[in-house]
């Protein structure tokens, strides 16, 4: 393959905001047990509710989900620098395979026995993907378009590279971006835009969202050039979106239409994106500790979250306190498990993506 060097670079801001993802998705799950909608989705739930977490979940809810599928496609661009298809397709299969299977025959029912417990319900065992739902959406978009990245990734692709690379540098790719996104909206038309596991907008926006990502990731520095020029307006134009529709919603009590909703999406993405080139590109002890840490996290925090809950929320204590008790314990137990049982006994690890001693 005849690539430009820089595209062989690990970019340690993907890695970092992989990390600061899931780990506000951790804060984001615990936020909801605090919020007046978590009994309706089988959430424990506290007494006294937190008026105020309806901000940093609202400013959240819009691209917490897609800049996942953002960075899982950027992944597999960089991963085909160093690994055939056949290699890329077989480390992902592996990396989430067991997890999704763990979490829909164990994790997602022990949530449910714990939360019939709480709400004090009979409990009826039923597999299901739950809170891993995304995984099931990565490995299928894998599939589809690994084969394709790697024959853009060869020398047969290299038209393919330029032509990126220059629809960054001229703004296509974005403008095409935005013009997708909408007519996705106004298309599927979701009735709660934010409700990404549902229906053909799950589907749709998480392609999206992939293709997009692979797309970033051959652009190389003209996509970093971009992000880096305009993160400021994205970040002001996807606060004043946020703004409006969130000042609609509190006075008229309807959301604003899918298609500013899907606009204040990408330009949050966008602006995150911006920032965490222009920040985020270097190594840290805790980045690179939590580089490998942070996915087993993720999958051990909904049942610590359920358990935690069980415990926490009947105590007379304030709501706030409660919430940064269970985010704490969430956290510091889930490491405690990865460094005492999932790094040491390896079959157990496989199962929470684990492919190599870390």
């Amino acid at each position: 393959m005849n690539i430009d060097n820089s595209l062989n670079e690990r970019r340690h801001e993907v890695d970092a905001l992989r990390v600061l993802v899931l780990l506000l998705l951790v804060s984001f799950h615990s936020m909801i047990g605090f919020s007046p909608f978590a009994k309706m989705i089988g959430i424990p739930q506290n007494d006294e509710l937190l008026t105020w977490i309806t901000i940093p979940m609202s400013l959240l809810s819009k691209w917490r989900i897609p800049i996942l599928f953002v960075i899982s496609g950027m992944a597999i661009w960089f991963s085909l620098m160093h690994m055939s298809a056949k290699e890329v397709l077989i480390h992902r299969l592996r990396r989430i395979a067991g997890p999704l299977m763990l979490g829909w025959f164990v994790m997602v029912p022990l949530s449910g026995y714990t939360g019939s417990s709480f709400f004090s319900k009979p409990y009826q065992y039923e597999p299901d993907e739950g809170y891993l739902w995304f995984l099931i959406n990565i490995l299928v978009y894998i599939a589809l378009l690994t084969p394709l990245a790697a024959h853009v990734a060869s020398d047969r692709g290299q038209c393919v590279r330029q032509s990126i690379e220059a629809g960054w540098s001229k703004g296509y790719i974005p403008l095409a971006a935005l013009v997708l996104f909408s007519a996705e909206s106004l298309l599927v038309d979701p009735n709660l835009y934010v409700v990404y596991f549902n229906g053909i907008h799950r589907w749709l926006i998480g392609f999206l969202c992939f293709f997009l990502g692979l797309c970033c990731a051959i652009g190389g520095s003209s996509f970093r050039k971009f992000v880096l020029r305009f993160r400021y307006i994205f970040l002001a134009l996807a606060f004043t979106f946020w703004l409006g529709s969130y000042l609609h919603k509190s006075f008229y009590g309807e959301s604003v239409p899918s298609i500013l909703i899907g606009m204040q999406s990408l330009l949050s993405i966008g602006a995150v994106l911006g920032l965490a080139t222009a920040r985020l590109n270097k190594t840290t002890p805790f980045f690179q500790y939590a580089r490998a840490t942070v996915f087993p996290v993720y999958i051990l925090h909904i049942p610590i979250q359920f358990i935690l809950s069980y415990m926490l929320f009947p105590l007379a204590l304030p709501a706030t306190l409660k919430l940064i008790l269970l985010i704490t314990g969430i956290l510091l137990l889930s490491v405690a498990i990865y460094e005492f049982v999932l790094k040491r006994v390896y079959i157990v690890g496989m199962l929470f993506g684990i492919t190599k001693k870390e």
